[in-house]
């Protein structure tokens, strides 16, 4: 197996006081322990593909949430957000622990993109137009916009990669001390 994409995300919006704690507990197993285990079933794999020149490729797909402060208040994503923080530290310490098995780790951080999972945050907040018209590149993430960064990562271009966490949110996260108006809703 030359190339491993963890992609695990699984999260429930609510206010901190009264977050159930299962919801806690399902978001880190999935979001944390599943990317864990995942790759650690899948290095003898990768062990056996990868040289020093082109090494096996672990591509984990995280969150910016993972990096800026995402939501809180009614529909606050706090646990998701640590989730995909400690994703972040997960692939930073793989990208250490496997090298020598010829093996790079990095992980990519997508911001708002209207999957499954998002768009519903979307729509409570602001609706797609807003969430678009807010970014600095105008426009919400694509598909292709992932699938651009995962081949650069796992082309020979990216074989000296190793341990970076690639945002892809247009610049959203740069926005720090910028607020966006939600209507009221937090």
């Amino acid at each position: 197996m030359d190339i491993l994409v963890a992609n695990a995300g699984a999260s429930w919006g609510g206010p901190f006081e009264t977050f159930d704690d299962w919801k806690s507990a399902k978001t880190l197993d999935l979001n944390v322990r599943g990317v864990f285990n995942l790759v650690r079933f899948m290095v003898p794999l990768l062990s056996g593909a990868g040289t020093s020149q082109d090494p096996a490729r672990v591509i984990i797909i995280s969150s910016i949430a993972g990096i800026a402060i995402s939501h809180v208040g009614d529909r606050g994503a706090i646990m998701y957000s640590a989730s995909k923080a400690a994703v972040h530290h997960l692939g930073r310490n793989l990208a250490l622990e496997l090298v020598p098995k010829h093996i790079t780790t990095n992980i990519i951080s997508p911001g708002f993109f209207p999957t499954r999972l998002a768009l519903p945050q979307i729509d409570y907040l602001w609706g797609p137009d807003k969430a678009a018209g807010s970014n600095p590149m105008g426009r919400l993430g694509e598909a292709e916009d992932v699938a651009g960064a995962i081949v650069y990562l796992c082309s020979r271009a990216g074989a000296y990669v190793n341990g970076e966490n690639t945002s892809l949110d247009g610049g959203g996260r740069l926005r720090t001390g910028t607020q966006l108006d939600h209507g009221g809703k937090l």
